[in-house]
């Protein structure tokens, strides 16, 4: 299958329940899909047939992001700012480590190199590394809307974005110091 588009306008087809898209799609290794649902859930949809392989219902509240760490694990981060770490397990995902620390709703998560991801919400980025337990490293305090993590082979950078102060920042992963200002 090549290239797979989605209207946001439409519902999922093929499916036996009417689910609301989000902006949280991922393609995930086997090339499945995996998108935030409005029911507090996370459907994995497999990208041939487009039926719903099985629904991720162990939350409290809704999902606002999701990222594949590995070709056996998801992070996602809830409204109730839980990061919840999903390993595969007899072909199902299921909730494996839960992660706290922050104090809102859980905006953004990006996986970085060496078992490092990082989350944001409540005006800071948090840090984190590990397989389990998952260890918080460093908390950088900054207003963000948008965090994007990005790897030039040599050096690992943080871009982060602002609406209200209308800034983009670049951060250096290897020191956690702010290199520029946009």
């Amino acid at each position: 299958m090549g290239n797979l588009i989605i209207d946001f306008n439409i519902k999922v087809i093929k499916t036996k329940n009417s689910y609301s898209l989000s902006h949280n799609i991922i393609q995930l290794h086997n090339n499945d899909i995996a998108y935030c649902i409005y029911k507090n859930s996370i459907a994995i949809i497999d990208s041939f047939t487009l039926e719903i392989k099985y629904s991720l219902q162990e939350l409290n509240s809704a999902v606002t992001c999701i990222v594949e760490m590995d070709n056996s694990t998801i992070i996602s981060g809830s409204e109730d700012s839980l990061i919840i770490i999903w390993k595969i397990k007899e072909k199902q995902y299921i909730p494996y480590f839960y992660i706290t620390g922050h104090k809102e709703s859980v905006s953004n998560i990006r996986v970085i190199s060496n078992n490092r991801f990082i989350s944001s919400s409540d005006n800071t980025i948090k840090i984190w590394k590990g397989i389990e337990p998952y260890v918080l490293i460093k908390t950088i305090k900054i207003e963000c809307d948008y965090v994007y993590y990005y790897n030039d082979n040599f050096y690992d950078y943080l871009l982060t974005a602002s609406k209200a102060n209308s800034k983009l920042i670049i951060w250096s992963m290897n020191s956690y110091q702010q290199l520029t200002t946009f």
